[in-house]
Formats: C-alpha cells, sequence, structure tokens
C-alpha cells in the first residue's frame, strides 16, 4: 500500500518525539558475556592443537630436507663412483665437525677421498628454521655413501677416504619442548636404505627401542 502525505507528515512527528519508527534490537550484558565465554572455551581448545599441527608439519618438512640430501648423496656417489658426503657445516664449504644436524648442511665429494675432487660442494641446506634439533645415534659429525651405494663415514685410514658403517644411525628430529609424539627419526642403514618413522614406531632390527 502506497504511503499517503498524512502518513508521512505522521512518521516525522513520530520521530521528532523520541519514538523511533522501526523496533530496537541489541544484545544485553548476559549474552555478551555468554559470547565471550564461549569464545574463550573454544580458543583454548583451538589453540594447542592449531600449534601442535605447525609444529608437526615443520618438523616433516625439515624431516624431508634432510631425506632428500641424503638420497641425492647416495645417487651422486653410484653415479660418479666415489664416496659422496652429508655432513653439519657452518660455512657452506666445509664440514664443522658439529653433531647437531639442525645448524645447516652440504653434500659434497668425500673430504677424505685422496683421489677425487675432495671437498667439492655439490649441494647445501639451511639451518632449520625454527627451535628444532637433529641429533643422530650413534654420534656422527657426517654419513658418507660409496660407489655401491653403501652407507659410512669418511676416513683418512681407508684408501678411498671411506669406513662402511657397523651400525645404523638414527637421526632423531624434536621440538624445542621435545614433545611427545611429535619427534621423527631417520634411519640409514649399512647398505644405504634410507627410512623415516613416526614418533613410537619400532626401530628395524638388529636395533632396539622406538624412534
Amino acid at each position: 500500500m502506497l504511503m499517503t502525505e498524512y502518513d508521512r507528515r505522521d512518521e516525522r512527528r513520530s520521530t521528532a518525539n523520541g519514538r523511533s519508527a522501526l523496533p530496537c534490537s541489541g544484545f544485553t550484558l548476559v549474552e555478551l558475556i555468554v559470547v565471550v565465554s564461549i569464545a574463550a572455551i573454544l580458543l583454548s581448545i583451538a589453540v594447542p592443537s592449531y600449534q601442535s599441527s605447525v609444529t608437526k608439519y615443520r618438523i616433516s618438512t625439515e624431516v624431508n630436507g634432510l631425506v632428500g640430501d641424503l638420497q641425492y648423496a647416495r645417487s651422486e656417489a653410484i653415479k660418479q663412483g666415489i664416496p659422496v658426503t652429508v655432513c653439519v657445516t657452518a660455512d657452506n664449504l666445509t664440514c664443522s665437525g658439529a653433531t647437531t644436524w639442525s645448524t645447516g648442511r652440504i653434500v659434497l665429494v668425500n673430504p677424505l677421498d685422496p683421489v677425487a675432487n675432495a671437498g667439492s660442494v655439490l649441494r647445501m641446506a639451511a639451518p632449520f628454521s625454527g627451535t628444532d634439533t637433529a641429533a643422530p645415534a650413534p654420534t656422527v659429525t657426517s654419513i658418507s655413501f660409496n660407489r655401491d651405494g653403501f652407507a659410512g663415514v669418511p676416513s683418512a685410514a681407508s684408501w678411498n677416504g671411506f669406513t662402511s658403517l657397523t651400525a645404523a644411525v638414527v637421526v632423531t628430529v624434536w621440538d624445542q619442548a621435545r614433545t611427545t609424539g611429535l619427534e621423527s627419526c631417520v634411519v640409514i642403514s649399512q647398505i644405504g636404505q634410507i627410512s623415516v618413522l613416526a614418533s613410537g614406531a619400532a626401530l628395524p632390527a638388529p636395533l632396539a627401542g622406538n624412534c
């Protein structure tokens, strides 16, 4: 129905007298408190879960990078027919001798090989972006692969600068708080097989214990 001029004048008078033509709506204080309380409860549940997911994704990315470097080193050793080494570095040129593998790595031709172009860097990896740690057991400062793809360590006592592993090496990656369930393990066997284990998974025989 069309509004007449009389109706419009009546509406203006109602507004001028302090009466709104439209009904008022809003939240009461009690309703606002309830909404804020529910939001706080949801945040207290969601934030830890989100932080855990972020940490798990970050560790997964770091583990994938380490595995990629190890696989690349093994592939290059087989292809070139010479030992290739993955080691911790501080200058992206030489092995530092450190045993914490989260501070940066390089892949290079075995630095102790007396025949090959020793020390030639093939690939560099930046340090972990977070506060995560990667430590091998037993403690080694580097991993080498020979022309057959077997894993070992650089050795000045060997004719080719390479000595085979006597046991598998397990590199464990964990966050600063070492949160249970977020660790991940990279296992390098004597024959050069590289595998990844989730937290709690049993280590392959003859190793004992879990990741």
